[in-house]
């Protein structure tokens, strides 16, 4: 069981558990010096490619830098430069194209709450409070800015199976409105819930806020902006019995930065290194084969989803 998905970490422990029904076709790699080597497993990371010299999955892992890669020839025969430069053109073309999602996210219908205990204030000056949901649940908050009127939901034991967690998009105070924004650090760690429906104002959640928890889909609202380091890992479904796929993943156009490992290992299907390859209903243009994996993405999700947007545009 991995339970550090550290840019540091995250691939030696990764490494460690690989099993031999995951080895993919061999691939050739061209080295600047011009020695070419037949590599299986291969996987280009943000500096670094990985590779094996063997077809068995238990082979010692090789590095090299990117810099020192000449070119990579994969076995459909396509060839991929690690060290490209992004085109600003074709960035924006793609942008265009892949704006639309698959299916249309369902109208959010808008939330407001109250505080059902005193707003206290701690040490170090931060007002926190709790509200009880019309489900019956509790969910801690705090004010993130007076100035802003904005809020974070912050941890809690947020363990009901049965229940949806609907987050509201605003909380009144004192006869002043404030939106929810932002989702704290670890804000649903290792909590098993299964359903939650997020604000319409959401516009960021923090690190491992869902890591490891139970939510059956990840449903992200338009408008969200950013999504912390680990955020959805190693998220499952798992009923009373045993543990199922998450059923679908919906990240809006509206995301512009996305934290390293936020969906590794999630949703019940992994690549060989445990990328995520769940279904994608929605995917911002920003995710690309090639960086995909920094995100914890494996390149087959990619791939797939944008055949699917191709399907869903000549119709």
């Amino acid at each position: 069981m991995i339970h550090e998905w550290s840019r540091k970490t995250g691939m030696v422990l990764l490494f460690s558990m690989m099993s031999v029904t995951g080895a993919v076709a061999q691939d050739l790699l061209v080295t600047n010096s011009g020695e070419s080597l037949t590599v299986y497993n291969l996987e280009i990371g943000p500096t670094a490619v990985f590779y094996q010299l063997s077809a068995d999955a238990n082979a010692d892992i090789k590095r090299i830098a990117k810099t020192d890669v000449l070119i990579i020839r994969k076995a459909d025969g396509t060839k991929i430069d690690p060290n490209a430069a992004v085109d600003p053109a074709e960035e924006t073309k793609k942008k265009a194209s892949s704006s639309r999602a698959l299916r249309e996210l369902p109208k959010h219908e808008v939330v407001t709450a109250v505080p059902s205990t005193p707003i206290e204030t701690d040490n170090k000056d931060v007002r926190k409070f709790s509200v009880n949901t019309a489900e019956g649940l509790t969910l801690n908050f705090q004010v993130l800015s007076e100035e802003k009127h904005t809020l974070a939901v912050i941890p809690g034991e947020y363990n009901d199976y049965e229940k949806t967690y609907v987050i509201p998009d605003y909380v009144t105070i004192d006869g002043q409105q404030y939106a929810v924004t932002e989702i704290a650090d670890r804000a649903f760690f290792w909590c098993k819930l299964q359903y939650v429906i997020f604000p319409s104002t959401l516009k960021k959640i923090g690190e491992r806020a869902f890591s490891t928890s139970n939510i059956k889909a990840i449903i992200l609202p338009e408008g969200l902006e950013e999504i912390g380091e680990s955020a959805f890992g190693a998220v499952r479904w798992r009923p009373k019995k045993g543990s199922k796929n998450v059923d679908e993943i919906y990240i809006p156009e509206s995301v512009t930065r996305i934290g390293s490992n936020c969906f590794y290992n999630c949703g019940g299907q992994s690549s060989f290194r445990l990328f995520c390859q769940a279904y994608f209903s929605c995917m911002p243009s920003m995710i690309k084969e090639g960086n995909c994996k920094n995100f914890g993405i494996d390149e087959e999700a990619v791939r797939a989803y944008n055949e699917a947007l191709k399907d869903k545009q000549k119709y």
